[in-house]
Parts: C-alpha cells; sequence; structure tokens
C-alpha cells in the first residue's frame, strides 16, 4: 500500500481523495426524476451547476453514483469525483484532492493538470488563476463532484470554490453536494438559471419508493404510509426500518417504530439493527469503526479475523450504510460506513470498552505506519494515549512531514486528537508555531514539563534548535553553547539529520558566522540531493548562497543563487516561493556589480514570488532585503530616506547591514541632518566592528572638511589594525583615504589605496562603494583606468552611476541655518526679505550665503539652486 509520490516523498497520510464515485454493491431504488434534473448540466444549453443540499442520510451520495454511472456508461461526460470527508480540512488537501479527482477523469484532464500544485507553493489566488486557465482546456464536458462539502474548513477555500462556480470554465459542470448550503453564495448562479437544486424534500423517499424499499415485506399500505410518516422520507431511516421491520415478531418492533420519538429515531433503529447481528459481527463492526475508511487487509488487522471484510459485506441489513470504492493505487478495494452509523458505532465502542476503543487506535496506528500513511499514524497513536507509541511515531514520521511541507495538517491532528501530552508532541507544536512565526504559542510548548523531562537527544536538539530560532526572530543573542546543542548526531535518521540543519541553517544563514549556516546547509543539501527531496534541496541551496551573502561575498552569491533557479527548473519546482528569495540574492549581486539594470528585472522577479509564504525568517529578512535595493534602486544608489521614525534594520545581513549604514550615513550628510548621522553611526557601532564605525565616523569628518582628522582615524582601518565587520567597509576606508591622498597631492599613495580596494571589489563581486567615492578619485580613476587592468569596465559603469560632473567638488555638512537659507534661495524674495522670514538680520544672511555657496562649490543662486536639486537637498 506505501505510495512516494514524484518527489521521493510519502504520500498523504490519510487515504487520498476518492477518484471515482462510490460503486452500489447492493440494489438500490433508482431515482429516475432525480436523475433527469441532475443530467440537465450535461447538456451544452443547460444549467453547469448542481447543489444538492440535505442532512445525512438523504442518498446524496447514492444519487450521485447513480448519476455518475449512467453519465459514464452513456458515454456523455468525463467525471472526477472528490470526497471531501476524507482530504482533510486545509486548502491544500482539498485543491489536492480537486486535483486528484479531475486527473482521474480523463487521460487529457492528467496532461493539462499536471505539476499544477506545486508541494511548497500554498493554493492561493494566483493558483486559482493558473487553475481556470488551464481548466479550459479540460475536455468538453468534464463534470466534477465535490462530495461532503461541509467539512470545509478555511476560508480561503470557501472564497475560491466562489470564485470556480461563478467563473466555472466552459468544459467543467460542478456538482456540490453538502449537508448545508455551501458558504459562498450561488444566488447569482440561481437568478440566471445557472443551477439546478434538490433539497430534503426533493430527495425524500416517495410513498411508492418507500413500497419499492420494503417490497416483500408483510406490510399493509397503511404501515407503508405510517413508514412514510415516521421517517418523513427519510431515506436511511426508511432502509433502517426495513432491517428491523424484516425479522419476525408479533408485530411489538413495529409499534416500537411508531412510539419512537424523532429525536431518538436514528439511534433506536442503529441499535436494532446493530443488535440483529451476531456478537462476532457486533465485534468486527465495532472495531473497524476507528478508522474513517479501510480495506480488508486493515479490518484484519484491527480485528484479528482473516474474514472481518467478507463478514462486514455480508451484513445484509447494513448494506445499505457501506460505501464501496477503489483505494489509492487503483487495484484495491476500500470502504466506508456511512457517517450516521461510524457515529454510533464509536459511540458504542466507547461506552463498552474505553480500553478496547484506544487498542484499536493503537493497532490503526501501526498499520499506517507500516503502509506510509504517517499523518494517520500519528492521528490514532494519539487517539490511543499510548505515550511510547506517540513519541515512536512522532520522532520516525514528524520530521518528514515538516520536510514535506505538511505541518499545517500535522497541527490540525495535534491539536484534534492529542489526550496526552509527551516531549515530542510539546517539541513538534513549537517547531510548527517557531516556523509560522507564532513566538508566544512556541513558547508556551517548550514550556511544557514533558520537554524538560525528556531524556531523548533527538528532543533535546529539536528543542534547542526551536530556541535559536525564536531568538534569531525576537533579536536575541545566540550562544555558543545553544547552537553547538542544536546540532544532530551522524547516527540519527537522515530526515531528522536534515530538518536540523535546515532550522539551524535557515536561523544563522544571516547572522555574521558563515562557517556554521555554510556547513549546515552544505550537509542540507547533500542530504536532501540524496534523499530525492526537491523541495528542501532547493530550500538549501537557496540559503546556501544567503550564507554567501551574509559575508559579503556577491560572487558567490550570485553563483550559488542561480545554482538554485536552475536547479528548481530542472527538478520542476519552479513554483517554490523560496525562488523568489533566490531572486532577490541575484538582483543583489547584480547590484553590487553595478548593474542597475539586471538587478531590477531579478527585483521585480523576486516581489512577485516573495508575496507567498515562506519561513518566517526567511519572510521577515528577505522583505528587508528586498526594501533596501528597492529604495537604493530607486535613489540611484543612495539609502531610503531617514526620517524621525525610521525602523531599525536589523533583519539585513551583515553584508547588507554595513551597505545599508553607510547609505544613511551618506544621505544624511547629504541632507545635513547631523542628529542622523549620529544616529545611524551608533547603531552600526553597536551592529557591525570597530573599523566599520570608525569609517564612518571619518566620512561624517570628511564632510565638514576636517580631512586631517578624518585621516588620523582611517589608518588603524587602513593598515589593519581595527577590523571591519564587512569587506565593504574596508573599501570604503581606502577609497576615502585615497580621496584624502589625491586633495593632499599624493598621487602615488593614492593609487595603492585605489588598487587595494578594487582587489577587493574583485574578489568578492561588490563595486558599489566606488560608485559612491568622491568625484576627484573618480576623476583619478578614470585616468588611471590602464593601470588599473581588469577594472575598465566595472570603473566605467562607476562614473557613470555617479553622475557628478568631474569640476563638482563633495558637498560639505551644511549647518541647520544654512539649510533654512538654502530652501529661500529658489525664491524671487530679496535678502532683507529672507532674513525678515527667518527673523534674522541681513548680515547674517549673507554669511550663510557664502558658505552655502562655499560648500556646494558654486558662485550663484542659480548654480547653488540646481545642485542641491542635483543632490536631493530640495
Amino acid at each position: 500500500m506505501g505510495q512516494r509520490n514524484e518527489h521521493g516523498v510519502d504520500v498523504p497520510a490519510r487515504p487520498r481523495a476518492v477518484q471515482s464515485w462510490p460503486r452500489l454493491r447492493v440494489p438500490v431504488v433508482r431515482r429516475d426524476r432525480l436523475l433527469e434534473s441532475v443530467l440537465r448540466i450535461v447538456d451544452q444549453s443547460g444549467p453547469p451547476l448542481a447543489l444538492l443540499s440535505a442532512p445525512a442520510g438523504f442518498g446524496k451520495t447514492t444519487l450521485l453514483s447513480q448519476f455518475c454511472q449512467d453519465v459514464t456508461d452513456q458515454g456523455l461526460a468525463n467525471v472526477g469525483w472528490a470526497s471531501l470527508d476524507t482530504s482533510g480540512t486545509y486548502a491544500r488537501s482539498i485543491w489536492r484532492a480537486v486535483l486528484a479527482a479531475l486527473e482521474a477523469s480523463s487521460p487529457e484532464a492528467r496532461d493539462v493538470l499536471a505539476d499544477l500544485l506545486s508541494p511548497r507553493r500554498p493554493p492561493d489566488d494566483t493558483f486559482l488563476g493558473r487553475f481556470l486557465e488551464r481548466a479550459r482546456e479540460l475536455p468538453d464536458p468534464t463534470i466534477l463532484v465535490l462530495d461532503d462539502l461541509q467539512v470545509l474548513a478555511s476560508a480561503a477555500v470557501v472564497s475560491q470554490l466562489g470564485v470556480l462556480s461563478r467563473r466555472l470554465p466552459p468544459p467543467m459542470r460542478l456538482v456540490l453536494s453538502s449537508r448545508h448550503d455551501p458558504a459562498f453564495s450561488l444566488h447569482e448562479a440561481r437568478l440566471a438559471g445557472n443551477l439546478v437544486e434538490l433539497r430534503a424534500r426533493e430527495l425524500a423517499f416517495s410513498t411508492d419508493e418507500t413500497a419499492e424499499v420494503l417490497h416483500g415485506l408483510p406490510l399493509s399500505t397503511d404501515d407503508i404510509a405510517a413508514v412514510v410518516d415516521l421517517t418523513e422520507g427519510w431515506p436511511a431511516g426508511v432502509q433502517l426500518a426495513r432491517s428491523v421491520l424484516r425479522r419476525p415478531g408479533d408485530g411489538g418492533r413495529l409499534a416500537a417504530l411508531f412510539n419512537a420519538q424523532a429525536g431518538v429515531l436514528a439511534d433506536y433503529l442503529f441499535q436494532e439493527s446493530f443488535t440483529a447481528t451476531s456478537s462476532e459481527a457486533q465485534e468486527v463492526l465495532l472495531r473497524t469503526s476507528v478508522v474513517p475508511q479501510l480495506n480488508d487487509d486493515l479490518a484484519v488487522e484491527l480485528t484479528g479475523r482473516a474474514d472481518a471484510g467478507e463478514l462486514i459485506f455480508r451484513m445484509e441489513d447494513l448494506a445499505p450504510l457501506l460505501h464501496r470504492f477503489d483505494g489509492p493505487d487503483g487495484q484495491d478495494v476500500w470502504f466506508s460506513y456511512h457517517p450516521l452509523l461510524r457515529s454510533y458505532l464509536r459511540a458504542e465502542l466507547a461506552r463498552r470498552d474505553r480500553n478496547e476503543l484506544r487498542a484499536c487506535h493503537r493497532r490503526a496506528a501501526l498499520w499506517f505506519g507500516r503502509h506510509r500513511y504517517p499523518l494517520a499514524a500519528i492521528e490514532h497513536s494519539l487517539a490511543s494515549a499510548d505515550v511510547e507509541l506517540i513519541d515512536e511515531q512522532l520522532r520516525r514520521l514528524a520530521p518528514g512531514l515538516l520536510l514535506n511541507g505538511e505541518s499545517e495538517q500535522l497541527r490540525q491532528v495535534l491539536t484534534e486528537q492529542r489526550q496526552v501530552t509527551t516531549g515530542w508532541t510539546a517539541v513538534i507544536g513549537a517547531c510548527i508555531a517557531a516556523h509560522e512565526g507564532e513566538i508566544a504559542d512556541a513558547r508556551r510548548f517548550l514550556a511544557e514539563p514533558e520537554v524538560a523531562a525528556s531524556t531523548d537527544p533527538q528532543v533535546q536538539s529539536l528543542t534547542a534548535a526551536v530556541t535559536l530560532r525564536l531568538a534569531r526572530l525576537t533579536g536575541e543573542p545566540l550562544s555558543d553553547d545553544l547552537i553547538e546543542s542544536s546540532g544532530a548526531e551522524s547516527s540519527w535518521p537522515d530526515e531528522m539529520r536534515l530538518l536540523l540543519a535546515l532550522i539551524r541553517g535557515t536561523a544563522l544563514v544571516n547572522q555574521g558566522d558563515s562557517t556554521v549556516p555554510d556547513q549546515d546547509l552544505e550537509q542540507a543539501i547533500t542530504l536532501a540531493t540524496t534523499m530525492g527531496r526537491s523541495m528542501a534541496e532547493v530550500y538549501s541551496r537557496t540559503l546556501w548562497a544567503a550564507a554567501a551573502l551574509g559575508r559579503g561575498d556577491f560572487r558567490e552569491t550570485s553563483r550559488r543563487a542561480e545554482l538554485a533557479l536552475a536547479r528548481a527548473e530542472e527538478l520542476g519546482e519552479v513554483h517554490d516561493p523560496i525562488l523568489g528569495y533566490a531572486e532577490l540574492l541575484v538582483a543583489w549581486a547584480e547590484y553590487q556589480r553595478l548593474d542597475d539594470d539586471g538587478a531590477s528585472k531579478h527585483l521585480a522577479r523576486a516581489q512577485d514570488r516573495l508575496t507567498d509564504s515562506l519561513d518566517s525568517i526567511v519572510a521577515m529578512s528577505a522583505r528587508a532585503q528586498a526594501d533596501l535595493l528597492a529604495s537604493a534602486l530607486q535613489l540611484n544608489g543612495s539609502a531610503r530616506s531617514d526620517d524621525e521614525g525610521e525602523s531599525e534594520i536589523e533583519p539585513l545581513p551583515t553584508a547588507l547591514l554595513a551597505y545599508a549604514s553607510f547609505a544613511r550615513v551618506r544621505r544624511a550628510l547629504a541632507g545635513g541632518r547631523t542628529d542622523l548621522v549620529r544616529r545611524a553611526v551608533d547603531e552600526a557601532a553597536d551592529a557591525l566592528a570597530e573599523g566599520d564605525a570608525v569609517t564612518l565616523r571619518a566620512m561624517a569628518m570628511t564632510a565638514q572638511g576636517r580631512d586631517d582628522q578624518s585621516r588620523r582615524m582611517l589608518r588603524p582601518v587602513v593598515d589593519g589594525r581595527t577590523e571591519c565587520e564587512a569587506s565593504s567597509s574596508l573599501v570604503a576606508a581606502l577609497l576615502l583615504d585615497a580621496s584624502h591622498a589625491i586633495r593632499a597631492e599624493h598621487p602615488f599613495e593614492a593609487f595603492d589605496g585605489i588598487q587595494r580596494a578594487l582587489e577587493i571589489c574583485a574578489s568578492t563581486g561588490g563595486y558599489r562603494e566606488l560608485a559612491t567615492a568622491s568625484p576627484e578619485l573618480l576623476v583619478y580613476v578614470s585616468e588611471q583606468t590602464d593601470r588599473l587592468d581588469g577594472h575598465a569596465d566595472l570603473i566605467g559603469r562607476a562614473v557613470e552611476l555617479a553622475r557628478l560632473p568631474p569640476d563638482v567638488p563633495q558637498i560639505a555638512l551644511l549647518t541647520d541655518r544654512e539649510l533654512d537659507i538654502l530652501r529661500e534661495l529658489p525664491t524671487l524674495n530679496r535678502v532683507d526679505e529672507i532674513a525678515a522670514n527667518l527673523m534674522v538680520s541681513t548680515n547674517t544672511v549673507k554669511t550663510h550665503i557664502r558658505g552655502v555657496y562655499r560648500k556646494l562649490g558654486v558662485r550663484s543662486r542659480k548654480e547653488a539652486v540646481r545642485i542641491a536639486r542635483r543632490r536631493g537637498l530640495l
């Protein structure tokens, strides 16, 4: 029974959605009046939608089974059937069932819909758009039957199915079966005459149909009428009444049936039918009721009887309440009980022997575990309340589910079925919560006493890994002990080793220490490739590229990110949202190579994909990186505009944090904001190394015309005595020092500094600092291009991006009063009028105007306004 999908990972835990309609194994009443109504949807001119809405037991599934059989026998349409009660209640499970049903309807549909639902990409509105587009290529007509629509718990799926019902592609017909009306509106279809509706009134048995069911019993016409009145035509009630009335007696059963109150009628009928079976049959029914559907092999496992399946199907009284269908492999036969019957049986088993109920769940868990239905195995182990079994199943199966993107379904099972708390239930719950960024929930799980008491080394490592994630999310310091304790032993299962490597690599990828994430992610790539887990491989490769970005190696960033994109294309994972991050990493590499057009193109692709759900840590960092790059490109290399309320830029990796810090200081200097200069330098001093902060302070001094102090401050950085966190900071220091040398007329010293800086740029691929150098340095570098072999193209790009005439000197820092004067210059006001506006003397205004002219390097009011506007000061 065990199967793996095309990615080499386990199939969904529960038996997959029914891909063919339930087969009717006993003769049933043929209801031509209802079948004719539903068959209208097959006609080109008929309504494309049908709704069967009635409580349980009204024969909706039976009628639709007849309908599907008639349609296929007559070759009227292709039919896909999805029983949603076996599919889980979340968006991915529901859409997986829908696609599986349609793909089973015809070979053409299988080709059209292949690979539409990515294992990692959520079935969002983008997915729905692609589905509607591809559905136009389905064979005409193709009927999709959605049975048990009432199980829908996802508001997103409800909304999407509402869109589908309103924008149904021409080849498709849609049949909805539910115990109540769907949450989405069908009012427009109803008004337009595009909807066939069958409700309890139409689905109820008529007197003739009731008589057909009761045919052969010694009943008078009045007796049959009494059954109709009592059951109100409820088909399940009529079927159960037959099983009660067919047994010989003194008429007491019929009297009891008539005396039964409406509220207890179902229980009464079930009890009468159940107790009529042999004690052996009762045991089989009770023990098999713990699972929603089963085959012969599972029935044997649950009951210990080799003939369990055959015994169930010989129960004539209950035959109408059994559904039979093809199993997930398309060969085995599975069956399920009517929900009302199963509910009664489970309640009866719990009443008789709760220990036996748990024992049956334990046997089911072991069977599902052997046959590679991991979610079902975990679900039944939790229901068994067997602590050892729960931990064993979670230890073995939970890592694979998390790696397979099934955390949503695993969370549902843990929430709904958990009767006891163990170290594994708590740490897996924390792992899922931390992945979603739910910090409080994750901490609550980790605070469970069973976690601290667990001696399982895998629980301990996973606890440390989750704690590492939480520290990363909250900005807390990451201790070496925590990092070390979150690792995996080589003897552990590959899936656990891969999971831990990914959690730790994700938490550490932007923390500046590139050794640990590189090692973890390289191991993750190897494990994922060996295990055939394409999603994990693409994810690992992308984060591996991010680790290179964190240390400022933009050449390696580009190589690794492009390899991740190419590998995703090769593996067919092109819709994975992590590829948005890969595109962003390429964009940063292009930007640092001074290719703004290339960076803009990759950024646009990244932003399209980053709207999808991502790991909370990756999403947080990716958004910050995308915003920073978008701002830099918009401002032609400058940082985003600073203001008093700007938030910190902590989610950025080290290299980009340094870039952002330098860009913020330059922006503040250009705007004359001394307060923002100080704040940016102070924040950089806290987040980066001493060399980075020293270089920033030296930039501020240079802007104030204090070249000598700036050069003395830079000397330890340039000589290597004071280290920088980011290589780009050292490049900035070398270029700034070279600018001082040029102004001091020491060209040979300047050349040596420039050459050192360009060598660093060439090794890392990060040339952006060159484009922000002083105009006199860029002029000098342009003149020395022949001597700077191998850098000519990048030097040319840097000069072009700077967009400054070579005769414009670097702008010095304007005081607040000078900025006030500058803002008055574009007006037609005279000097005395400006003085009156600012409430200062005319001489003061003249003095400040001369200072503005000197710092801008201009001689007239017109030139001052022009240069100020170019530099963003006005």
